[in-house]
């Protein structure tokens, strides 16, 4: 007993070295083993067989849209049903959503809603099959979406990502600027991204936070900011 006791005692000296709170410690922990999140070995073969038919550019444009809603579907439903509430097909009174995603009970309790709290009580995600790069048109209407629905979340896949020749241009130039002003994240899954997930070398949920963590430290500034010289004789 007296071991137990000295190594939670060192447990909290490490904590408090760190500066961190518990709840830090258990995000952190849950994080690192965010591999436990992994499809089960049915839904992974059904997401690779759906991968492989698009990827191989024998599909209609028709039939890779399907394709590619299903796999969504699969993304954030089939191999999350214990943790994901999924509305397919949601509607508002002006438009129509492709997906509606928000927590379970279940996943309030284990508090995923902690770990993964980019997530918010629910987000939307649309699915654009397009045989080019989503444009800066698209990303407008999706983030007026978002206003509309009062969500500061939004997931949008797209095969071949969206224009930008620079982070600050066309349709991630955009993406940057609304997070920046109006704190509403898109975050963009791409081919490369679903081959990470088609691999079994990451998932959706570590996925997402990635790229929202990304997007938040690729438009701070705080740290470019330095008193002025005068500031002190205000």
């Amino acid at each position: 007993m007296s071991g137990d006791v000295e190594k939670l005692e060192r447990i909290n000296m490490a904590i408090a070295k760190e500066g961190l709170t518990l709840s830090e410690v258990l995000t952190l922990s849950a994080k690192k083993y965010t591999k436990l999140l992994n499809f089960s070995t049915d839904v992974q073969d059904k997401y690779k067989c759906m991968f492989e038919k698009i990827d191989s550019g024998k599909c209609s444009q028709k039939d890779k849209g399907i394709l590619l809603e299903e796999l969504m579907y699969t993304l954030f439903h089939r191999g999350y049903s214990s943790l994901l509430v999924c509305g397919k097909n949601y509607r508002t009174s002006t438009n129509e959503i492709d997906l509606r995603i928000s927590w379970t009970e279940e996943a309030k309790y284990q508090r995923f809603t902690e770990i993964y709290n980019c997530f918010g009580s629910s987000f939307l995600c649309e699915c654009k099959n397009y045989d080019k790069k989503v444009d800066v048109t698209y990303v407008g209407k999706f983030y007026s979406l978002l206003a509309t629905t009062d969500t500061n979340l939004g997931i949008m896949i797209s095969w071949n990502g969206v224009t930008g020749r620079s982070p600050w241009s066309d349709a991630s130039g955009l993406i940057k600027k609304i997070a920046l002003r109006e704190n509403r994240y898109i975050v963009v899954i791409n081919r490369n991204d679903l081959y990470q997930i088609y691999l079994g070398k990451t998932n959706i949920f570590a996925l997402i936070d990635e790229k929202y963590n990304s997007l938040k430290e690729d438009i701070s500034y705080e740290q470019l900011v330095t008193a002025h010289e005068a500031q002190g004789n205000i």
